[in-house]
């Protein structure tokens, strides 16, 4: 068994070192700089909030949602440009009219999310688990 194991062990490093420099496929902590969530220092998440003018105030947890909310539907093109949504779990899936309108996932990642997932006409953005806030504010921003 001793000898099974180790001779798997090195086969799957084998075959993911082939597959990771052949394929350049993505792993956790392999990800490009335009792929990765930008870490801001203290100095300038203070140096941001002062230009905004919020420095000092709690901001209530649902203008959270609602300024998340109102992001993903600029980065989706505008409320003229989507027919439908829903949620699932953690994503807010979008059937666009035009999909050309929408962002590159590079916008979503910054504004919050996770990215997206495009297929034609339908667009997921994957929020995570407050989604069901987001997308009540999406809906209410829609109506």
């Amino acid at each position: 068994m001793l000898v099974i194991g180790l001779v798997a062990i090195v086969v799957w490093y084998l075959v993911f070192t082939f597959l990771i420099t052949k394929f350049d496929f993505k792993t956790p902590g392999r990800t490009t700089a335009e792929d990765s969530t930008k870490l801001y220092t203290k100095k300038d998440y203070k140096a941001k909030k002062k230009e905004e003018g919020t420095e000092g105030k709690i901001v209530k947890s649902a203008d959270k949602f609602e300024v998340m909310a109102d992001e993903i539907l600029a980065g989706l093109g505008g409320a003229e440009n989507i027919k439908d949504f829903t949620n699932c779990v953690t994503r807010l899936r979008v059937n666009v009219n035009d999909p050309s309108k929408v962002a590159d996932d590079s916008y979503f990642r910054e504004i919050g999310t996770y990215g997206t997932a495009k297929s034609g006409n339908s667009v997921h953005v994957i929020v995570g688990m407050d989604i069901q806030y987001v997308a009540d504010a999406f809906g209410e921003l829609l109506d």
